[in-house]
């Protein structure tokens, strides 16, 4: 009973250790713009999927609370990485520092709009994902999808209005490509989602 507790724990320390990740890593890679397929968007988009993705296993292995207290701790992650990176581009240095600045440095609108469509966005899709789990334990691929996919849409459109409105000329366009891209990874994680909640006795729990 004690090993099984221990890896319990052990695990759950990976998961939260991989949303982190997913999130404090989408902070500097939204700075390339991919094309995939037509569609334009920030490469972040990839591994902020994955937050979403862990939330989600959490959430069904550990329960509501303890995926509310993850999404809390990356929240905090996030602001202490604000801080620091802000702090590295203010001190001084005797070197060329133009590339570095181009790679961290984002204005306070960016990054109150990923700030706020962080806290609403992961919030919303532990709620949507209890509330189907809720009524039906069955079919877990129904609470997974939906609850990423809707609350996807909810980030996608918070953070490019506060970010990119009066900026971008064709911010629906942008929401379009990106929430498509979403929507894609959102079902190509399934299968993941499956491996990492199945039975405890089959698994790494």
């Amino acid at each position: 009973m004690e090993q099984h507790q221990e890896k319990r724990i052990f695990s759950l320390i990976i998961f939260s250790c991989l949303f982190v990740t997913g999130l404090l890593s989408s902070n500097f890679l939204a700075a390339k713009i991919i094309n995939v397929c037509g569609l334009e968007m920030p490469s972040a988009t990839i591994a902020y999927a994955l937050t979403y993705l862990m939330t989600d296993v959490v959430g069904e292995l550990y329960g509501k609370q303890t995926a509310n207290r993850v999404v809390l701790i990356g929240f905090v992650c996030l602001i202490i990485a604000a801080v620091l990176t802000h702090i590295a581009l203010i001190l001084p240095s005797q070197f060329d520092t133009t590339a570095f600045e181009q790679i961290f440095h984002s204005s306070t609108r960016v990054f109150i709009a990923s700030v706020t469509a962080y806290a609403i966005s992961q919030n919303v899709d532990v709620f949507i994902f209890h509330k189907i789990k809720g009524v039906s334990e069955r079919y877990k691929f129904i609470r997974n999808n939906v609850s990423t996919i809707v609350s996807q849409l909810i980030d996608t459109i918070i953070f490019s209005f506060i970010a990119f409105y009066g900026v971008v000329p064709n911010i629906f366009d942008m929401i379009y490509g990106v929430f498509v891209a979403k929507v894609f990874l959102a079902l190509c994680d399934t299968p993941f989602f499956y491996l990492l909640t199945r039975k405890q006795r089959d698994g790494i729990l």
